[in-house]
């Protein structure tokens, strides 16, 4: 979702569509500064002087950005002004962040920054559950979120996101599988915006985290990233250059699916034999020490053998189960063991932990309807 540096017009666009790259390519460049000058932003973007300070003041009257210190210029570039630092007013807005995974579902009221204001732990949909009544459930949940806010935020609460397991079509806002929660067509944006009022975006949960990691955390400074999550299930996505690669119908590397025993047990995506009935959370429950050892160090190959297609900078780990100290240091040695260039220095715990449960929803409403809005 990032633009970086590059000047906005494509061949084929309209002026519509330039100004909104245009805005994202703004919003991006302040939230990885902080607070940075118009004079510095359109160095950084490669837009205008002028195209810079029309969308800024436009944002400033939409209450998205707000001006604040000044700082000198720098020496030698003559006479002039200070320059006026402007940042993003992460308060203007708030997200309702809804996080759907095997075991739990998590419903959670944030700024625009992922600062908690309300957060409802709710049971998932089981596949014997219907989707309606389960999607019912979360509407009340988030019905009593925003009732139970300050006035002053609850006007401020017009977009959300959803994030789930499995296969999804972001622009029909649609689950199209989700792996262990239901196996059909799901219309979870249309069905949570008739219920509540509010608009909603949609998108694989893992995709999420990166899109997470590259707002608010290890994306901001390096540029190729493999973000790998273990919990109840396992699944990667890679960012390269600050854009996310997906494939047929919007899929990230899906690890977890992996096949490493032919033979092996049945997953729950139709196959046999895939990495994640090796080392979920419920696949290693019922492992000895040896059987847990033996599991991870095929985690751990699996990941290098990803790793001379992807080559990242660096991986991140996040989940339940790479909490697990001791799991996190295992699955470290084995990637190691295969892999030197990736040591400890390379592969880390997400930063955004304290967060981790719901911060993807809240990147996807960010970019959907405020960055690219």
């Amino acid at each position: 979702f990032k633009i970086g540096k590059e000047k906005m017009i494509r061949q084929g666009m309209n002026m519509g569509q330039v100004k909104i790259q245009n805005r994202s390519a703004i919003l991006n460049c302040i939230n990885s500064a902080g607070s940075i000058s118009r004079k510095d932003i359109a160095e950084q973007t490669g837009l205008t002087a002028a195209a810079v300070t029309l969308i800024c003041n436009e944002l400033i009257a939409e209450n998205l950005l707000k001006e604040g210190d000044t700082v000198k210029k720098e020496a030698g570039t003559g006479a002039g002004r200070r320059k006026v630092l402007v940042s993003i007013d992460y308060k203007s807005h708030y997200f309702v962040s809804v996080a759907i995974e095997t075991d739990k579902t998590i419903v959670a009221i944030t700024d625009m920054q992922g600062i908690l204001e309300k957060k409802e732990v709710l049971l998932s949909a089981q596949n014997d559950k219907d989707p309606e009544k389960f999607l019912t459930e979360i509407a009340s949940s988030i019905k009593k979120l925003i009732k139970d806010c300050p006035p002053e935020i609850q006007e401020k609460i017009q977009y959300g996101a959803i994030t789930i397991p499995g296969i999804v079509d972001s622009e029909k806002g649609i689950s199209i599988f989700a792996y262990g929660i239901w196996d059909c067509e799901v219309g979870v944006c249309k069905s949570l915006e008739e219920k509540t009022g509010i608009k909603f975006a949609i998108e694989n949960n893992v995709i999420s985290f990166a899109k997470a990691e590259q707002i608010f955390g290890t994306g901001k400074y390096k540029e190729n990233v493999l973000v790998i999550k273990w919990g109840p299930g396992v699944g990667a996505a890679n960012f390269v250059e600050n854009q996310i690669f997906t494939g047929f119908k919007g899929r990230s590397a899906e690890i977890g699916h992996f096949i490493v025993e032919p033979n092996g047990k049945k997953c729950i995506c139709g196959q046999n034999g895939c990495l994640e009935t090796l080392v979920s959370s419920k696949a290693l429950k019922d492992k000895n020490e040896k059987e847990t050892e033996n599991a991870i160090n095929m985690f751990g190959i699996t990941v290098a053998n990803l790793l001379k297609v992807v080559t990242p900078d660096r991986i991140i780990l996040y989940g339940d189960l790479a909490k697990n100290e001791n799991y996190l240091k295992c699955l470290k040695e084995a990637i190691y063991k295969y892999n030197k260039y990736y040591d400890n220095h390379r592969v880390r715990y997400s930063r955004l932990e304290n967060s981790e449960d719901y911060i993807g929803a809240v990147s996807v409403a960010l970019c959907n309807f405020i960055f690219l809005s």
